[in-house]
């Protein structure tokens, strides 16, 4: 079953909304988690026989290419992660929010991005894990602070109709 139906069972089962239930992802993501294996006790399962989640675990970094650019999300957390500085190609550490996209057949793959716009939306907003969010990238604009320009975006939550 996955992440999303298991979501939406939970929500059925107890007669929450689709957006309570997915607030209560990290939940229900702990009570369906991955089977594990004492290495060192008794024969192991067979792999050859068992089945792949539709979840990849690496995640890509996400550079809009252009004003429009929009990705329908899960959010799952904003953590540090480790980045190439576009001008100087030197490795630096950069807080990052990570998603979760389903791709066009149907898989999750992890993504992340570092705007600082962006992080700070959903870490001022205390956002919960496992919400569905609608994000669009807007372009550039010049601060009002400094000389800079920064990214901007719309972030709007998603309403799950079943």
């Amino acid at each position: 079953m996955s992440d999303t139906n298991v979501v939406l069972s939970k929500a059925e089962e107890t007669n929450q909304s689709i957006a309570d239930a997915a607030a209560n992802t990290e939940m229900v993501i702990q009570e369906s988690s991955y089977p594990t294996y004492d290495l060192g006790e008794g024969d192991l399962p067979n792999l050859a026989e068992a089945e792949e989640v539709n979840l990849d675990l690496m995640s890509d970094y996400w550079t809009p290419e252009a004003e429009g650019e929009n990705k329908r999300v899960f959010f799952d957390k904003i953590e540090m992660c480790t980045v190439k500085d576009s001008n100087t190609q030197e490795e630096k550490e950069l807080e990052c929010a990570y998603f979760l996209e389903q791709t066009p057949d149907r898989t999750w793959i992890r993504i992340r991005n570092g705007s600082k716009r962006l992080v700070a939306a959903f870490k001022e907003n205390f956002i919960q894990r496992g919400t569905p969010w609608s994000i669009t990238y807007m372009g550039k604009r010049k601060n009002v602070t400094n000389t800079n320009k920064s990214d901007y975006w719309s972030i709007k939550p998603l309403q799950i109709q079943i």
